[in-house]
């Protein structure tokens, strides 16, 4: 019998798999790139053949291998040096409403690398993700919209599943687009003064990507580690982040609407 295998690349979710894999934990190292003299301490990760990622102190770096002049005093890295297990990517477009609603788009790729049709998809979802997700609605790269399934899972997740209405033949990808409406997401203290709050919690290590928009004529606090950019009369506001699992971190975002 085939086992039937698929890879999910993770594009933009905020989802806990269901898959559970031992997870150890990263450790700080000491950096140093090339035009650089002191060494940033902070956490390595090579996310792809000869291209790292450091994040330290709000700061985040992306370099090639050349740019890489010691770690921890060596010239290379040891693999004790990197953070181990696998590293997901989440990248989420976020739209603030007026009325404090958040807009949430993701893509979702999955690959399939067996031998068998791969005819549905499944992932787990926390508790808070479930009722903040006030609409849920999933559609395939043919435009389908999904029927989703969702049913209590292991270890206080929830299980969701999807089925496709157009199978995925052994080495082809299908792309599931994702949007979510979280209701109240974002709180107001009054004259016009609002912040958004995204308690980071993920169950494993994560490369998290994020992109805000605001409405027009918002005032932003610009975070540390976060950049803001205005084109078009549209503002948003990005950030890139490396999480090690189990890291408790709330990216909180205050502004203010005209």
């Amino acid at each position: 019998m085939n086992v039937l295998k698929y890879k999910i690349v993770l594009i933009g979710l905020v989802m806990s798999w269901l898959v559970a894999g031992p997870v150890l934990a990263a450790k700080p190292v000491e950096v140093v790139l090339k035009g650089q003299i002191e060494p940033i301490t902070g956490y390595l990760r090579e996310i792809s053949q000869s291209r790292f990622i450091l994040q330290s102190d709000g700061q985040f770096y992306q370099f090639n291998a050349e740019e890489l002049v010691s770690v921890n005093g060596n010239k290379s890295p040891d693999r004790n040096d990197l953070g181990e297990g696998r590293l997901i990517q989440t990248s989420l477009y976020e739209k603030i409403r007026p009325n404090g609603e958040v807009e949430i788009w993701t893509n979702l790729d999955v690959e399939n690398t067996g031998s068998d049709l791969i005819e549905s998809v499944n992932w787990g979802a926390t508790e808070w993700e479930m009722e903040s997700g006030n609409s849920y609605d999933i559609r395939d790269q043919f435009g389908n919209q999904l029927p989703v399934d969702i049913s209590p899972g292991d270890n206080g997740l929830y299980r969701i599943s999807v089925q496709l209405p157009v199978p995925v033949a052994p080495m082809e990808t299908v792309r599931l687009n994702l949007k979510t409406i979280r209701k109240e997401a974002a709180k107001s203290s009054g004259d016009q003064s609002w912040s958004y709050t995204y308690n980071v919690d993920f169950p494993e290590d994560r490369f998290f990507v994020r992109k805000i928009e605001f409405p027009a004529g918002t005032e932003v606090d610009v975070p540390v580690g976060w950049w803001l950019n205005e084109a078009g009369g549209r503002i948003f506001l990005h950030s890139y982040f490396y999480y090690p699992a189990h890291t408790v971190a709330p990216q909180v975002i205050e502004y203010r609407l005209p």
